[in-house]
């Protein structure tokens, strides 16, 4: 499905499908509890997996012949509950061992959405093994730590109806410079947005209507859009599965002169830095490298 402009309804197309022999990475029996989301740091062969409580990720080492488990708590500065996280790795975990942060870099970090409609980045605090909040770099709602509310109205009655909006799932693009957003709401649509932390949503499509839309996205590559999955509302087996590919094309945007631009973020540009019980504005000023993560302070 290829889309083009901020709205489109696109067209679909059936692909041709392909065989695929897949092997478990872990056994089910040593997993201890459910879980809501999962990502992979390739690196250290690190699996990640949110529990459903969303305030606790599961780190299971698939290295070394075992299958040990270590368990991150996220810290109470964060009140909110996770839905889904998007482990970075490499150069884009040094934003957690900057001045000020108080953080170490372990090599990695997480992006993850709120049961608030935003999007923290988290990172890792060996020493009481808690995920810290850094930055706040996504809030559907930016005035309150609250979901992101809407009020629609009834043509027939007149009635005013509140239409809430969750974050379900969340994806950095570094080719495009954008994050992109899975958002779903209690009337049943679920869009997928981009959005660039510099200057906020740069593009919308709706997804088709008619079905559940599983949490999270993967990005395929440059150019080559994203891929989720789904189930056909009229479905309960899971022989109603359906894998979708989006192909979204964004406007090309303005790109500041004087500094080197990381991943569509134009410095100096403003992010939300986390303190308990509030957010605090800062600038960042420095010149950032093209190759470096989505944005470093």
């Amino acid at each position: 499905m290829a889309l083009d402009g901020i709205q489109a309804s696109g067209y679909q197309q059936t692909l041709p499908l392909r065989n695929l022999t897949l092997q478990p990475a872990i056994p089910t029996a040593e997993l201890e509890s459910t879980w809501k989301s999962i990502g992979y740091l390739h690196r250290p062969g690190l699996l990640l997996l949110l529990d459903q409580d969303g305030r606790s990720i599961v780190e299971h080492s698939l290295r070394g012949g075992g299958y040990t488990a270590k368990y991150w708590s996220l810290s109470d500065s964060l009140p909110q509950k996770l839905e889904v996280i998007e482990p970075i790795e490499g150069p884009g975990s040094q934003m957690c061992s900057t001045k000020g942060s108080g953080l170490v870099n372990m090599g990695w970090a997480i992006y993850a959405s709120t049961d608030s409609g935003q999007v923290v980045i988290l990172c890792p605090s060996a020493a009481a093994r808690v995920l810290q909040p850094l930055h706040m770099i996504v809030s559907l709602r930016r005035k309150q730590a609250a979901m992101s509310i809407m009020k629609l109205v009834d043509s027939h009655t007149g009635a005013v109806k509140l239409q809430r909006e969750k974050i379900i799932g969340v994806q950095r693009d570094i080719y495009n410079g954008v994050l992109w957003l899975m958002v779903s709401t209690t009337e049943g649509s679920t869009e997928i947005r981009a959005w660039d932390v510099s200057v906020g949503q740069v593009g919308r499509w709706s997804l088709p209507t008619g079905r559940r839309w599983a949490q999270g996205l993967c990005l395929l590559g440059p150019n080559q859009g994203l891929l989720m999955a789904a189930a056909d509302d009229s479905s309960e087996a899971a022989a109603g599965a359906e894998l979708w590919r989006l192909v979204p094309r964004l406007e090309r945007r303005r790109r500041a002169k004087k500094a080197p631009v990381a991943c569509g973020v134009a410095p100096p540009f403003l992010a939300r830095k986390w303190a308990p019980n509030r957010w605090q504005w800062f600038g960042l000023r420095e010149n950032l490298h093209r190759k470096s993560m989505f944005f470093l302070p």
